[in-house]
């Protein structure tokens, strides 16, 4: 059973949470750290682990928005908080988020929005016209699918080359118009709600969110059918204020104070070699924060290529690299940062999007983050790594896609889901290799032969390190960590309850539905956990007694 205190020469375990973007997904995420919050404070009361509840929180787009917002109410509690109650100062951390997402629900009731949202689509009228609509769609389709029939003698093998025979005709253009079984399933009266919430505020703008869409016309090739709507998101930087004061206190945090690791990923435009992460830590040496990305190029420092291009934040994360992680491509306007080009030798502008374009689920980032922190710090041990990672695209779905929105749907959907299941089998396996080492090295030692063992460990394998020094198996061992936990909380939905513009949708009832869930998946999904982890202790405890 994977040891969640465990502690390797004196030093715990870490734990990790990665929130994926998703604009208004984001508000699920609110309800699996809630959850997240009350288990893993009675685990650690009773395995009497210290240190912070989350040592790493790495988020892309509105998963950065969320980590910036916890990581700053741990490291700077509210009055009234007792600085030194850690279960205290998570708990209020939390309520702090959900006070953000409350704060953007709550719309002013002299907004258009509200108005929308409360009167137009919120009451019985909606509903009772969109299942008339319901049951005139349904009555049609039947009476048109028995006219083809008729048409082809009742063969559904003659139905069907009739289909073939008609989109190859002059009236094809009409194939989807005509022709039920081309129309997919009937929304809900509530999923029906969602769509024009998301329609209506994309329109109308959410002062608490986003600006009203501006429409850009096609001027290049002047093709007025060919246009797109682009936004300004700086109204959600606004709310995120009163819930991160970010001018007065961006995000610099150490692990000497205790304090939680925050991690945000950002797109480069014009190099989406790598995704560009930005750290509230200090690297060894370093006394300013600063984040390398890029493609390797023929620069060689310590004997090793680098990456081609460095970006310096000696303030720390400010709001700044938080909204460059949330910059969607159809933002009005794009954040830029000064960035030196060590090809060119000379500091240039670049352009950033949305972190999820790239890596949404920024795993590799925390793992890779993590080995080099601590690798490079004192020469220490790499403290083992528990990983709960929050997937808010679902990569299984029931259903094949046959109407626009759907496809639409699906396509973001496969754009952004969780990628990471083969990259943590890898860990998993170099993280039991490790333990088995480990172990033989422990056999040996007391078995009285530590001075072959010293030996075995000493000797230099064919790996080099990064700076082309050789590199000795004690060093492999010690290069490494052990994937203690993975825990995934994935939010679940189904073809016929899912909207494309789901992640613009911040109605009050869609946030409150969603928050609920992420708690009662986050619950489900470490049950889960834990119960695997006491079938896995079990029968190593049983093989162990048969040898």
């Amino acid at each position: 059973m994977p040891d969640t205190n465990s502690k390797k020469n004196g030093k715990r375990s870490h734990r990790a949470i990665i929130l994926q973007g998703g604009g208004a997904l984001g508000a699920y995420e609110l309800g699996v750290l809630d959850k997240l919050c009350v288990l893993l404070t009675k685990e650690d009361e009773k395995t009497k682990r210290d240190g912070p509840l989350f040592d790493i929180i790495a988020g892309a787009s509105m998963g950065a928005i969320n980590a910036s917002i916890l990581v700053h109410n741990v490291t700077h509690p509210q009055e009234g908080v007792n600085p030194s109650d850690t279960k205290e100062i998570w708990k209020a951390a939390v309520k702090k988020l959900s006070d953000f997402y409350n704060d953007i629900m709550m719309l002013p009731k002299n907004h258009p929005l509200f108005m929308v949202n409360n009167f137009l689509l919120k009451n019985p009228m909606f509903e009772g016209v969109w299942k008339l609509w319901g049951i005139q769609r349904e009555t049609y389709g039947k009476y048109i699918n028995s006219y083809y029939e008729f048409l082809a003698n009742g063969s559904e093998e003659k139905v069907k080359k009739f289909q073939e025979n008609f989109v190859k005709s002059i009236f094809g253009g009409l194939y989807f118009w005509l022709f039920p079984d081309t129309w997919g399933d009937i929304a809900t009266a509530e999923d029906a709600r969602k769509y024009y919430s998301y329609y209506w505020t994309v329109r109308l703008g959410n002062p608490k969110v986003l600006r009203p869409a501006m429409e850009q016309p096609d001027l290049k090739y002047l093709d007025f059918s060919n246009k797109i709507a682009r936004f300004d998101n700086n109204p959600l930087a606004d709310t995120m204020r009163n819930y991160w004061n970010y001018e007065k206190y961006p995000i610099k945090t150490s692990d000497e104070n205790n304090e939680p690791r925050l991690l945000v990923v950002a797109t480069d435009v014009e190099d989406a070699t790598t995704p560009v992460v930005f750290d509230s830590y200090q690297r060894k040496g370093s006394k300013i924060n600063h984040t390398e990305y890029g493609e390797k190029t023929e620069l060689i420092k310590d004997n090793r290529e680098v990456p081609r291009y460095d970006i310096t934040y000696p303030e720390g994360i400010t709001i700044k690299h938080v909204m460059a992680s949330a910059s969607t491509p159809l933002k009005y306007e794009y954040p830029e940062f000064k960035v030196y080009d060590k090809l060119k030798k000379e500091e240039v502008t670049r352009t950033f999007w949305d972190g999820a374009f790239i890596s949404n689920t920024p795993l590799r980032q925390v793992i890779t983050a993590h080995r080099i922190y601590w690798r490079n710090k004192n020469g220490e041990d790499i403290p083992d790594l528990e990983l709960y990672i929050v997937n808010l695209y679902p990569s299984v779905e029931s259903g094949v896609p046959s109407d626009p929105d759907t496809i639409q749907d699906r396509q973001w959907d496969l754009m952004f889901h969780d990628r990471t299941r083969y990259e943590l089998r890898i860990a998993q396996m170099r993280s039991d290799y490790i333990k088995l080492a480990r172990n033989l090295v422990y056999l040996g030692e007391s078995k009285g032969l530590k001075k072959e063992v010293r030996e075995i460990l000493e000797a230099t394998s064919d790996i080099t390190t990064l700076t082309g020094k050789p590199r000795s198996y004690e060093d492999l061992i010690k290069s490494r960590f052990n994937v203690s936990r993975i825990c995934y909380i994935d939010r679940k939905e189904s073809e016929k309850t899912s909207q494309s513009g789901k992640a613009f949708e911040f109605s009050e009832i869609t946030l409150k539905d969603l928050i609920k869930k992420g708690r009662d998946e986050a619950e489900k999904a470490y049950q889960k956990t834990v119960e695997q982890e006491k079938k896995e202790y079990s029968l190593f405890e049983t093989e162990h007694a048969k040898s």
